[in-house]
């Protein structure tokens, strides 16, 4: 099974396996995620971060990364690739999950609690960010136990197009341009 769509919440944390010659053999676990050019309409993630015990491995997602039935992030190739220079990529999560951002046209403050993903183009991209409770909720792991109930929330989106990455001397925030 592949990554089809759904919310980066959801691949956080998971075990990434490579299978070589036979049985899945473990890597380590997915932190974050890379976009090189967020400016674009819907970004292509470009990179997925591995933490392994030799540190942050970096996995081009160049080919299609699968699914296991166990829920395991399947990698196309092992990440040799050590950390990209700083500044080079927006990291999805380190530089966006639980930051503040401007709703320019409502004029208030919203947090970025999750990322909606998609595939299209052949290609893994960003379509939104979730600024709501659902986003929240699933963040906190509410889907293992009471998933009926998180589906229920509704959803609080702002499309990606929306959305103008801007760095500063403190970081990259986001500004919404509706």
């Amino acid at each position: 099974m592949g990554l089809e769509e759904g919310y980066l919440s959801e691949l956080l944390g998971r075990p990434a396996v490579i299978v070589r010659n036979g049985p899945e053999a473990p890597v380590g676990k997915i932190i974050d995620f890379l976009v090189t050019k967020p400016n674009d309409t819907f970004p292509a993630i470009d990179w997925l971060i591995v933490k392994a015990n030799d540190g942050e491995r970096y996995v081009p997602l160049v080919d299609k990364v699968d699914v296991d039935e166990r829920g395991a992030i399947v990698l196309p190739t092992l990440p040799e690739t050590p950390a990209l220079p700083e500044g080079q990529a927006l990291h999805l999560i380190r530089d966006l999950f639980d930051k503040q951002i401007i709703d320019v046209d409502d004029r208030k403050v919203v947090r970025v609690n999750d990322l909606e993903i998609a595939s299209t183009g052949g290609m893994l991209r960003v379509v939104a960010v979730d600024v709501g409770v659902a986003g929240l909720l699933r963040r906190l792991g509410a889907t293992k136990f009471a998933h009926e109930l998180v589906e229920r929330v509704p959803r609080h989106l702002i499309s990606w197009e929306n959305v103008a990455p801007a760095s500063s001397s403190t970081g990259t925030s986001l500004m919404t341009q509706r």
